[in-house]
């Protein structure tokens, strides 16, 4: 009776390892975001691409290699190309690539390293070609709106550039899904010219900001002088036109005084005699009859005034 049931036992075990060993070697498991591809007698065969429990025949019949389909990144090599203007520039660009056809990847690029070493070659290449069009001024500028701009654009170029270049060469399966400018550095040497190119840019414009304000004070100026000016000959204008009116209405008083003296007299010591009178407490100690205007206090020193006939 024991024997039967350590038999039993036995069975069992080797019946649950003979299920594991042929769910090893009949199927594998494809996780979320790769794919599975399989190869016949060592020729690509199938693709399988949504996660799961998948069949296969066992090695050596069928091959399985699980690829991931997300997004990889890499960053080129920080080494020394030149500008346009012949400016050493230190340019690290990081880009991310990923497979879209599995079937063509493995067939062309069979690894991942493989595709890595390729695609670094290529946008270096990209790269040093599109900076031979720039000049440092361009990456490198005070305007920060001008620098951004320009940036975006030789991205773009590289980015144009090596599309073209993996267009040309050959259909990889692969495809580039980000690219940018990481690292932007300088050489020593190339340091220094770009910060007296720096202080140079930052003295032109403070100069073109106090040219601006020494023409704006000049305008400012010139247009107070000018509204001071047309204020002041609208003044003498007007003073003119007072004084003019004045001499006109003295000129009617002249005729009157001219046929009447001795009223024009009797009314210039009328008007003393007032002044005299307001000025405060007056003692008169000289003889009024031979002093004017103290001659009007005397009884009948009115004039004989000659009406017009």
């Amino acid at each position: 009776m024991k024997d039967l049931r350590k038999n039993i036992w036995t069975i069992m075990v080797a019946a649950i390892l003979v299920i594991v060993l042929g769910i090893y070697l009949f199927s594998y498991q494809v996780p979320s975001n790769y794919v599975g591809v399989k190869f016949t007698l060592g020729k690509f065969s199938t693709v399988d691409k949504d996660p799961g429990l998948k069949f296969r025949w066992p090695a050596p019949i069928q091959t399985v290699r699980l690829l991931d389909m997300r997004i990889r990144l890499f960053d080129t090599k920080k080494q020394e190309q030149l500008t346009k203007d012949k400016n050493n520039v230190i340019v690290t660009v990081s880009t991310g690539w990923n497979i879209t056809d599995p079937k063509k990847f493995v067939e062309k690029l069979k690894t991942v390293d493989e595709a890595e070493k390729m695609l670094k070659s290529r946008v270096d290449s990209a790269k040093n070609k599109a900076l031979g069009e720039y000049y440092l001024n361009e990456l490198i500028n005070t305007n920060a709106e001008y620098q951004q701009k320009k940036f975006t654009n030789f991205e773009n170029r590289i980015k144009f550039l090596l599309n073209n270049d993996l267009t040309a060469s050959a259909d990889w399966g692969v495809k580039i899904s980000y690219l940018g400018i990481k690292q932007l550095a300088f050489p020593e040497d190339t340091t220094e010219k770009v910060f007296a190119r720096m202080i140079e840019e930052r003295a032109e414009e403070s100069k073109k900001y106090r040219a601006e304000g020494d023409s704006k004070a000049k305008e400012i100026v010139s247009s107070a002088k000018t509204n001071s000016e047309k204020i002041l000959a609208e003044a003498k204008a007007k003073a003119e036109i007072i004084k003019g009116d004045g001499d006109a209405e003295a000129a009617t008083y002249y005729k009157v005084f001219k046929k009447n003296p001795d009223l024009a007299k009797y009314l210039r010591e009328i008007k003393s005699l007032r002044i005299i009178m307001n000025s405060g407490n007056v003692t008169p100690i000289l003889d009024p009859s031979k002093h004017s205007p103290f001659t009007l206090l005397e009884e009948n020193s009115a004039p004989k005034i000659k009406l017009n006939q």
